[in-house]
C-alpha cells in the first residue's frame, strides 16, 4: 500500500517525483522501458535560424494524440539540450533554438568518419505512457568557412639554378574546418609570372599540399624576388576562397664570372718610373651575392678554349687535344698537362698527350655548361706554366618527353557555362631546349564538343553544357614536342558539371490540373486523401522539393493540409457540407 504522504506524490515533486514513484512501486516495468528505449534520428544543416522544424517525436513514434490524459514530452537534460533545441511539451515537435548550431564548434574533432550529432534523451509521460526516447540530431556540414592560411605571408626560397619542373613544397597549406568537398580542394596563383605553376599532392590522410613548380629558367640577377597571392579554394557551391601573400625569393648560386669594367687598358710607363710604383687600378664586378661575388686579382696569360658536345655522349668521349710549346732545350722544355682544381671529376686529361676526355655521359637538362682551367707546366727550375680556360657547352638532344604537371586533371564547371569560355588550363613542360622543347596539345576524343589552345593549353567547350544531358566528360589530351623524332605523352581530363537550379519540379501525380478526388463527408480528420508526387532533374539542394497549398477555392478554407516533405494531403477538419474544393 502506498503511503499518501510520500513526498513523490506532492505537487512540488513534478515529473521527477512521478518517475521516482514509478520506480518505487513497480521497478520492473520501468526498467524494462529504459532497456527498450526507442531511437529516432533526424538530420539538419548547421546554421539554421531559430524555430526551424527538426522533427515530430510523437508523430514518428505513432502515438495516439486522442489519448486521455494527453502525452507530455520533456528533455532529460534541459540545460545542455535547450541551448540548441526547443521541445514542445504537448506536440513533441523539435525546433532549433536561439543559439545557432555551428558544427565546427559542436564537434571540434572535425572528423568525417564520425558524424557530428546532438544526442537528446526525451521522456514521454505520464506514467502509463512512459518511454525513454533516444533522439540523435545529426548536424550536416555546410560551406560556411573559408580556407585560411596559418600566416598572411609565406616565404619560399628557390635556388636560381633550379631545373625546369623542380618542385618546392609550400609547407604552410591552408586549413578549412568544413568537411569533404566543402574543404580545400585546390590551390592556384594569382600571377605565375610565366615561370611558375602550382601542383597539389594528397597524402594518405587526405591532406593537400601545394607544390610550386618551376616552369622556366630562373636568374636571380634578372629578378631576385616574385611576390604574388596564393589562393586556396574549397569545393562548395559557390566556392569560398582564402588567400596569402607568397614571396618567392631566388637564392644566389655562383653562375657569373667576374667582368672588368674595361675590356682593355693602355698604360704608359715612363723611363724613370721607380720599382713598385702603381701603374693602374683595375676594376671588376660580379653580379652574384656574398662570397660568390668576392673577387681576387692575379696576373696570367690565359686563353679560352670553347668546346661543344652533344648530350648523351658515350663514356670516354674525346673533347680536344691541348698542345703547348716550350723553347727551352732538353728536359726543361718537356711539357706536362694538368687539370685545375676547379675541374669536375668527370673529366680526364692525359698529362703527356694533352688529350681531354669526358668519362661519363652528360645530360644538358642537369647541367648545360662546364668551366674549368687546364695547366701546362715545363720541367725546369723554377717550373713555369701557362693556363687555359675551358668552356664546354652541352648541346641538346630530344631525349625528354613532354610532361604534364599533373598525372590527370579535373575541372569543375557550372552547367550552362557559356560556349568558348575557359574551362581550365593544362600545364605541360618539356625539359629540352629550342624546338625539342616546343609542345603542341591536341584532343584525342571529344573534339565535337571541346577544343584546346594548341600552345597555351586552354580547354574550352564549343557550346553550352547541360548537366541533365551529361554530367561528366572524360577527355584524352596528347602533348607532342617539336623534336625529330617527336616525343609525346597523354593525360586524362575529367570535366564535372556542377548543377544549377535550371529545372522546375515536374508533377507526376496528379497528371493534370483537372485531376479530382472523391472524398466522402463521413471521412474523419487526419485521413490521408492522396499524395502529390513530383521530381526535379537537378541534384542536391536544387532537387529538394517542398509541397504547399498556395490557393484554395470553394468549400471551407483550411479543410486540407499537405506535408511539405512527402506531399501527402490529409483532411484537417470534418467536412460539414457537400461541394468541391480546388487546391
Amino acid at each position: 500500500m502506498v503511503n499518501k504522504k510520500h513526498p513523490c506524490l506532492s505537487k512540488r515533486g513534478g515529473i521527477w517525483g512521478l518517475c521516482i514513484l514509478l520506480l518505487y512501486t513497480s521497478p520492473l516495468p520501468c526498467l524494462g522501458n529504459f532497456n527498450k528505449a526507442q531511437e529516432l534520428i533526424y538530420k539538419i544543416k548547421e546554421g539554421l535560424p531559430r524555430g526551424t522544424f527538426i522533427g515530430a517525436i510523437g508523430v514518428d513514434l505513432n502515438l495516439d494524440f486522442n489519448a486521455d490524459p494527453p502525452f507530455l514530452f520533456n528533455l532529460a537534460q534541459k540545460k545542455v539540450s535547450e541551448q540548441y533545441v526547443t521541445l514542445n511539451n504537448t506536440t513533441g515537435e523539435l525546433h532549433t533554438s536561439a543559439t545557432e548550431i555551428d558544427r565546427e564548434i559542436l564537434c571540434s574533432d572535425n572528423s568525417e568518419i564520425r558524424a557530428c550529432a546532438l544526442s537528446l534523451d526525451v521522456l514521454v509521460l505520464p506514467q502509463q505512457y512512459f518511454q525513454l526516447v533516444k533522439v540523435k540530431v545529426v548536424i550536416e556540414d555546410v560551406n560556411d568557412n573559408r580556407p585560411k592560411f596559418p600566416s598572411d605571408e609565406i616565404i619560399l626560397i628557390v635556388p636560381e639554378n633550379s631545373l625546369v619542373n623542380a618542385r618546392y613544397a609550400v609547407e604552410q597549406s591552408a586549413i578549412d574546418p568544413d568537411l569533404g568537398l566543402n574543404g580545400v580542394q585546390t590551390y592556384w596563383l594569382v600571377n605565375d609570372f610565366g615561370v611558375f605553376t602550382l601542383d597539389v599532392e594528397e597524402n594518405d590522410g587526405g591532406e593537400l599540399t601545394p607544390f610550386l613548380i618551376v616552369t622556366e629558367t630562373l636568374d636571380r640577377e634578372t629578378q631576385a624576388e616574385y611576390i604574388t597571392d596564393i589562393i586556396a579554394e574549397d569545393g562548395g557551391t559557390p566556392p569560398l576562397l582564402g588567400a596569402a601573400t607568397l614571396k618567392i625569393q631566388i637564392s644566389d648560386v655562383n653562375d657569373n664570372c667576374p667582368k672588368f669594367t674595361e675590356s682593355h687598358l693602355n698604360i704608359t710607363v715612363h723611363g724613370n718610373t721607380s720599382k713598385g710604383a702603381p701603374l693602374v687600378r683595375l676594376h671588376a664586378y660580379d653580379p652574384d651575392l656574398g662570397a660568390n661575388a668576392q673577387i681576387s686579382y692575379a696576373y696570367s696569360e690565359r686563353s679560352v678554349v670553347e668546346l661543344t658536345i652533344e648530350e648523351n655522349n658515350p663514356p670516354n668521349a674525346f673533347l680536344t687535344q691541348f698542345q703547348a710549346t716550350d723553347q727551352d732545350s732538353d728536359s726543361s722544355g718537356e711539357v706536362v698537362y694538368l687539370l685545375g682544381g676547379d675541374a669536375p671529376g668527370i673529366f680526364e686529361l692525359d698529362r703527356v698527350t694533352g688529350v681531354l676526355t669526358v668519362i661519363t655521359s652528360l645530360d644538358r637538362e642537369e647541367k648545360e655548361t662546364y668551366r674549368f682551367i687546364v695547366r701546362a707546366l715545363d720541367q725546369g727550375t723554377p717550373r713555369r706554366e701557362s693556363i687555359a680556360t675551358v668552356l664546354l657547352t652541352v648541346q641538346d638532344r630530344n631525349d625528354n618527353s613532354p610532361r604534364f604537371i599533373n598525372k590527370d586533371f579535373t575541372f569543375f564547371v557550372p552547367e550552362n557555362f557559356p560556349g568558348y569560355g575557359e574551362i581550365g588550363v593544362l600545364s605541360v613542360r618539356d625539359a629540352d631546349a629550342g624546338e625539342n622543347g616546343w609542345v603542341a596539345l591536341s584532343i584525342l576524343n571529344g573534339t565535337d564538343i571541346f577544343m584546346i589552345d594548341t600552345g597555351r593549353g586552354i580547354l574550352r567547350a564549343k557550346t553550352s553544357l547541360d548537366r541533365e544531358q551529361q554530367g561528366t566528360y572524360q577527355l584524352w589530351i596528347e602533348a607532342v614536342d617539336g623534336g625529330e623524332p617527336a616525343l609525346s605523352s597523354v593525360t586524362m581530363v575529367t570535366v564535372l558539371l556542377l548543377d544549377v537550379n535550371d529545372n522546375p519540379p515536374i508533377v507526376l501525380f496528379p497528371q493534370s490540373n483537372l485531376s479530382y478526388m472523391l472524398v466522402l463527408p463521413s471521412t474523419l480528420p487526419g485521413t490521408s486523401i492522396t499524395e502529390v508526387y513530383a521530381v526535379d532533374k537537378d541534384t542536391g539542394m536544387n532537387a529538394v522539393i517542398a509541397y504547399s497549398i498556395i490557393k484554395r477555392k470553394g468549400g471551407e478554407p483550411g479543410s486540407f493540409t499537405i506535408d511539405a516533405q512527402t506531399g501527402n494531403i490529409t483532411l484537417k477538419r470534418e467536412l460539414s457540407n457537400r461541394g468541391a474544393q480546388c487546391l
